[in-house]
């Protein structure tokens, strides 16, 4: 991922930090903290990783991403929704590229297509599958095919199949649909 600062994502995201910070990627789970990254809270319906923030820090996070009033030791961004705003990052961070984007949609077939188009852009590519973390995986692949609950969709450089309720649809650019 390209270097990032919490004061040029700030106004991409309507957000407010305390001090700036660089990050070079992003995690949302304590047990996978890199030296440098953003930190992003997410509260689920059983967690809400607000009560990992310093520990993140501690553990060589650069800034963590908060929704709540915690004062972290250290760098943060405070953020209305962390989900949202982890959306709009990965929205923000794809729309640094001039990347073509084409996107498939449909009713029928979806998990079919999914799973074929895995085999084969990952014959040439390192393509990963996932069903959980999307946007958390766009600023550190360059090949992505998930799967969420009943939405099944495939995202790389060039290439998008979702269904219209996608949480990718927040991507810059749909090229097509059908």
């Amino acid at each position: 991922m390209k270097k990032q600062r919490l004061s040029q994502i700030a106004s991409v995201l309507g957000a407010t930090y305390n001090v700036d910070a660089e990050f070079d990627s992003v995690c949302i789970d304590t047990r996978k903290i890199t030296k440098g990254c953003l930190f992003i809270c997410i509260k689920g319906e059983r967690f809400d990783a607000h009560q990992f923030a310093n520990e993140a820090l501690e553990l060589g996070a650069s800034a963590v991403m908060i929704h709540t009033d915690i004062e972290p030791n250290g760098a943060y961004i405070r953020v209305d929704d962390t989900s949202s705003a982890m959306l709009k990052l990965a929205g923000y961070y794809r729309s640094q590229f001039d990347i073509p984007v084409v996107g498939l949609t449909g009713s029928v077939g979806k998990t079919t297509t999914k799973e074929f188009t895995h085999l084969v852009v990952s014959a040439k590519y390192n393509a990963i599958k996932t069903t959980i973390a999307v946007p958390q995986l766009i600023p550190n692949s360059s090949h992505m095919i998930y799967s969420s609950k009943s939405i099944n969709s495939v995202f790389y450089p060039g290439f998008w199949i979702g269904e219209p309720a996608d949480p990718l649809q927040e991507l810059p650019e749909r090229a097509a649909s059908g």
